[in-house]
């Protein structure tokens, strides 16, 4: 009885706790009521939450069996992965086996069981995919630098290998993996590796940049063809390659630190170079000479004055090889293996260029001709017009000498060496000092060269004028000495500027055409100038033009004119003067002929149109 009733007291307890949970209360309200135990031995049994402890294997290909282990796992115990149920195809209190789906991806398994919350397992089952590389970042780095790598399917374990060469993985999720460029590492592929089967590559490279080589010096400074050269310095590589004056030579030895290189027969003098890949280069400062017998070809220029500098162009030219023009000795300014560029001192005289090492000399072809600068004695004319030619004499002109007037090149006409030139004065040639140009150097007159140009006529003002008025004639280029005319007639000029002649109209001039004459030449304008006659001081009429002899006629005055005079064909005749000088009545003379009137105010003489008959 006791028994029972501590048994009793047991399934109380355990109801209470069962019925304080809201999830356990709904699940059983769902279920049908179970009978409570019967006989006096019947015990109630606690049901409990499933758990996972672990499972195994912690990874394999779609498909794969898996055993899961925890705790209170039964028939009606389901496992989820990947959001799906799958089948169990064993289980035990401990154990679940379940198989994964064809499509199954890296997750997390679920194990659940009606009223009990879900339990999923502390990591994710890793599904064996062949993984992808898609990218990676950055690009290309030195030794130590950290490669994102993205793509799908990685794994925790799976190894990273650059070119070959395994990397050190820093991190590693499904979509991406970090890992660390090692020292000596070279560029190449991406890869990963999984177990020892290689199972995706990147498509593009990723390029290591090691630190660029450092010369430091090298020996011997020259050598023959079979030299060995030591080269010093540091971060040299296995691959870097050695170039004397841009051609390859062959590598004997190499270290980090040193590299020795076997001079070629047909080497050239030169600066050494160390290249390698990914633009690592370096050029020593000095050049390596290979020692060859000296070659000279051709110099330039051919001829000039002391102080010019002469190029010799050849071969396997040395420091210590000296230049010579005769038998004297020029100044070597730079010296390369294929020129010399050396200067013509003081008192040098023309003679062959040579190139000389110890006791050889080799020389060139041709002389270089040793020249003065020029002199200019006379200039003859000192100005004229355009297409005036002019003579130049004096000393040192050359085959290139050159003739400038006012800055500007003149074209030589005819040259007599060395001592005379002659050039024409062009159109556009200006006033200003002449000078003469070699290559020795130049020579320019004291004085000016004056260039008369021609006069350009534009036009003219008034268009029509009377004796005495001024005539303002417009153009270019007027000078003194300028001459204008009407027709034939000259005109005085009384004025003259750059651009405008001033001339006054003499008496006679007439109707016609108006020119200027300069230098000789004369220019005139279409256009003409028209001659107004001056308009009279007096005019007048007679009345009647028929008269005896004895009878009185009217001299009717325009202007009005009071101190006048009247004459009959020279003879003078007493006048009355009316209307304030507007008429004069005057007799006809017993003895008159028949003749002109005439009328004299301020001593010019003004003569009837009309005669007058005398009866």
């Amino acid at each position: 009885m006791l028994d029972r009733v501590i048994h009793t007291g047991a399934l109380l307890a355990a109801c209470g706790l069962l019925l304080a949970s809201p999830g356990v209360a709904s699940a059983q309200g769902k279920k049908k009521k179970r009978d409570a135990p019967k006989g006096a031995d019947a015990t109630w049994q606690v049901r409990k939450a499933p758990t996972i402890t672990s499972f195994s294997p912690k990874q394999g290909k779609a498909r794969a069996k898996v055993t899961i282990t925890g705790e209170h796992f039964d028939t009606a115990t389901k496992v989820r992965f990947n959001g799906k149920t799958l089948r169990v195809l064993k289980v035990t209190k401990t154990t679940l086996q379940v198989q994964l789906p064809r499509d199954a991806v890296s997750d997390r398994f679920v194990v659940s069981k009606p009223g009990f919350p879900d339990s999923s397992a502390d990591e994710a089952f890793m599904v064996e995919r062949a993984p992808k590389i898609s990218s990676f970042s950055p690009q290309r780095g030195d030794p130590g630098v950290s490669v994102t790598i993205r793509g799908l399917h990685f794994l925790p374990k799976d190894e990273v290998l650059l070119g070959g060469v395994a990397m050190k993985v820093t991190r590693a999720l499904v979509k991406m993996i970090t890992a660390k460029v090692p020292a000596g590492a070279r560029s190449g592929r991406l890869s990963i590796r999984r177990g020892k089967r290689v199972v995706a590559t990147s498509k593009a490279r990723f390029e290591v940049q090691l630190p660029p080589p450092v010369i430091s010096r090298f020996k011997p400074k020259s050598g023959s063809p079979g030299t060995l050269i030591t080269i010093e310095g540091k971060s040299f590589d296995s691959k870097d390659q050695v170039l004397l004056g841009g051609k390859k030579l062959k590598v004997r030895s190499r270290t980090a630190t040193t590299l020795v290189a076997l001079v070629g027969r047909r080497q050239a003098t030169g600066k050494l170079t160390v290249r390698g890949g990914g633009g690592r280069s370096v050029t020593s400062t000095a050049e390596f000479t290979v020692v060859r017998p000296q070659k000279v070809k051709s110099f330039q220029p051919t001829y000039g004055p002391p102080g010019t500098r002469i190029r010799v162009f050849g071969q396997h030219f040395i420091a210590g090889d000296q230049v010579l023009i005769g038998d004297r000795t020029l100044t070597v300014r730079t010296l390369a293996s294929t020129q010399i560029v050396a200067e013509v001192p003081a008192g040098v005289r023309s003679g062959r260029v040579g190139v000389r090492r110890g006791t050889r000399t080799v020389k060139a072809r041709g002389k270089f001709e040793v020249q003065y600068p020029p002199t200019i004695v006379s200039v003859k004319p000192m100005g004229g017009p355009p297409g005036t030619v002019v003579r130049i004499e004096g000393t040192g002109f050359t085959k290139g000498s050159s003739v400038l007037l006012a800055g500007v090149r003149l074209k030589l006409k005819k040259k007599k060496l060395p001592s005379q030139l002659w050039v024409t004065l062009p159109k556009t040639a200006r006033t200003g000092r002449m000078v003469v140009v070699t290559s020795a150097g130049s020579a320019q007159t004291q004085k000016n060269v004056k260039v008369r140009q021609y006069a350009q006529l534009k036009s003219f003002l008034p268009k029509k004028a009377s004796y005495g008025a001024l005539l303002r004639i417009q153009g270019a280029n007027f000078q003194k000495g300028v001459r204008v005319f009407i027709n034939k007639t000259e005109l005085k000029v009384t004025r003259v500027l750059g651009n405008q002649v001033w001339a006054r109209i003499p008496q006679g001039a007439k109707t016609g055409t108006v020119a200027i004459e300069t230098l000789g030449k004369r220019i005139t304008l279409k256009q003409k100038l028209t001659i107004v006659p001056p308009a009279p001081l007096l005019a007048f009429t007679v009345t009647p033009l028929k008269a005896r002899r004895g009878s009185e006629v009217t001299l009717t005055l325009t202007p009005p004119r009071i101190s006048v005079s009247v004459y009959l064909d020279g003879r003078p005749l007493p006048h009355k003067v009316l209307g304030g000088g507007k008429r004069l009545i005057v007799t006809v003379p017993s003895d008159a002929k028949s003749g002109y009137f005439e009328v004299e105010y301020k001593g010019r003489r003004y003569k009837a149109p009309k005669k007058l008959r005398v009866r």
